[in-house]
């Protein structure tokens, strides 16, 4: 960095704080220290604690970039996770990408818990391998494989730069086509994930991240699953991508009966930037139009009493 970057850099600082703005002094100097330890690490992988856990940044992935920069990981989510999972749990993580979520997963059911963390892009697999090595995880297994309703092998089209895991999908977009290349990849169900726990009552939560192939996902579950003695559940909900499936948000919602589970909905991304009246977070609604938002985090709490405890711990957040 130039003597003139710095000095810039100090007066934009002391601007702000001559303004009172500390919200965004701190976010500036936040993003200022980001960037120099980029800077010292180059394109090498380093573990940092950012979201509140051990998670590792990958410099020459765009989206592993960009959430140690931004600070940009699902941290209401993980919030949530902290708070249900005990030590000793299992939790099924589908749709893994780079790890965020299974490293934080690991945090929460520590050495004697398991999580199984599937993805279908084999580099982004090769990543979090590496993730867990860096941060010393054992609990994480993770299998690349995509998941389905049947078991066999099946194309995924993944990016050609290999950098970057936005996009993705067994069904691509006619405007993501042109970067991505077909693979074949063997294709797993959540029955047979589920088989491979060591211990399956232990079962506490499972995530669901697939661009679009929820539905498919759901179809494989054991049916115990989705009943309210089953696991907790987060399914993302992409409007445009389950078009492609030719399925619908209600199809995945179905696999969530109002008797057996409590179900929120979470708005991730604004259609309209410019509204300050998203909601984040709300009980899912009857006649529920997944209007106001491109892809949304349905989060399904079972009712069973063996729950109740953990119930009470996250109601504040759900409030």
């Amino acid at each position: 960095m130039s003597v003139h970057d710095i000095v810039r850099k100090i007066r934009s600082l002391s601007l702000l704080a001559t303004k009172g703005d500390w919200l965004e002094l701190r976010k500036s100097w936040l993003r200022n220290t980001a960037l120099r330890r980029l800077k010292k690490h180059g394109a090498s992988p380093f573990v940092h604690r950012d979201p509140g856990y051990p998670v590792v940044c990958h410099p020459d992935w765009h989206d592993s970039k960009h959430q140690f920069l931004y600070n940009s990981g699902d941290h209401w989510e993980m919030t949530l996770f902290r708070k249900w999972l005990r030590p000793g749990d299992g939790v099924l993580d589908v749709g893994a990408s780079l790890g965020l979520y299974a490293l934080g997963f690991a945090d929460c059911v520590g050495g004697s818990g398991e999580v199984i963390s599937v993805d279908a892009d084999g580099f982004a697999v090769e990543k979090l391998a590496r993730s867990i090595e860096l941060t010393s995880v054992r609990q994480v297994r993770p299998q690349h494989a995509a998941v389905t309703r049947q078991s066999g092998t099946v194309t995924f089209f993944m990016r050609k730069d290999r950098r970057d895991t936005a996009e993705q999908s067994l069904v691509p977009s006619d405007d993501t086509k042109e970067f991505c290349e077909a693979v074949e990849v063997s294709a797993v169900t959540l029955a047979e994930l589920f088989a491979e726990l060591n211990r399956p009552d232990n079962l506490a939560v499972v995530k669901v991240d697939t661009e679009g192939a929820e539905v498919d996902v759901l179809h494989g579950a054991p049916p115990r699953l989705l009943t309210a003695d089953g696991p907790l559940w987060q399914v993302e909900i992409h409007p445009g991508a389950l078009l492609r499936f030719g399925a619908t948000p209600k199809d995945v919602c179905r696999f969530f009966p109002a008797a057996e589970f409590n179900l929120w909905l979470l708005a991730k991304h604004p259609i309209d930037l410019r509204s300050h009246s998203l909601p984040s977070l709300r009980r899912l609604a009857d006649g529920e139009l997944f209007a106001e938002s491109l892809y949304y985090n349905l989060i399904a709490v079972p009712k069973a009493p063996k729950w109740a405890d953990r119930r009470q711990s996250i109601a504040g957040q759900l409030a």
